[in-house]
C-alpha cells in the first residue's frame, strides 16, 4: 500500500491569494503586503500572489525576510532594464 502524501503547504489554506493587475506603468491590488511605488511593485508579506497584465520598464520586488511567497504568473508581461522580478531575503516559488 502506498500513502500519498499531501504536499501542500497548510499555510496555504490558511492564506486567500492576494491578486495584482499589471497595467502597464502601474498597478492595483488586492490583498495586504503589497505596495506599489511608480512602476515597482513591492511584496513584503508571505503568502500566494496572482500577477497578470503588462508592466512597462517595472520590477516586482519580493522583500519578505525568509517568508515563503508564491508567485502565480497569469498572462503576464514585464518589461525591465533590469530584472523584471528581484528577490531580496523571501523564499520564493514561481509557477
Amino acid at each position: 500500500m502506498t500513502d500519498d502524501a499531501d504536499d501542500s503547504d497548510p499555510e496555504d489554506a490558511v492564506k486567500p491569494t492576494k491578486y495584482i493587475y499589471l497595467q502597464d506603468t502601474t498597478a492595483q491590488y488586492s490583498g495586504d503586503g503589497i505596495a506599489v511605488q511608480g512602476s515597482q511593485i513591492v511584496i513584503g508579506k508571505g503568502g500566494t500572489y496572482e500577477i497578470s497584465g503588462t508592466l512597462t520598464d517595472g520590477q516586482i520586488l519580493v522583500v519578505t525576510d525568509k517568508k515563503k511567497v508564491k508567485l502565480h504568473l497569469n498572462g503576464h508581461n514585464i518589461t525591465s532594464d533590469a530584472s523584471p522580478i528581484v528577490v531580496d531575503g523571501g523564499d520564493l516559488t514561481i509557477d
